[in-house]
């Protein structure tokens, strides 16, 4: 069945050997960023300090008006 396939030995030990290479590479990339020592993280930046807002804005009049009605113009 091999033969049918154009597989060899020659083939079959590549493609473990890459298929192990693989894993070990995969392997080591997981464990080497768990040794490093992490940078410092900056805290938020919190935008309303920087932009100098106010804490309590106010605002002035009504958001919806309570009654609303449609209004149109046509032809003057």
């Amino acid at each position: 069945m091999a033969a049918g396939f154009g597989v060899t030995k020659t083939r079959l030990w590549m493609t473990i050997g890459a298929a192990a290479l693989a894993a070990a590479s995969a392997a080591i990339a997981q464990n080497s960023g768990q040794n490093k020592p992490q940078p410092p993280q900056k805290p938020p930046v919190n935008t309303a300090q920087s932009l100098k807002l106010p804490e309590n804005a106010q605002v002035f009049g009504n958001a919806m008006p309570s009654i609303v009605k449609a209004t149109a113009i046509v032809n003057g």
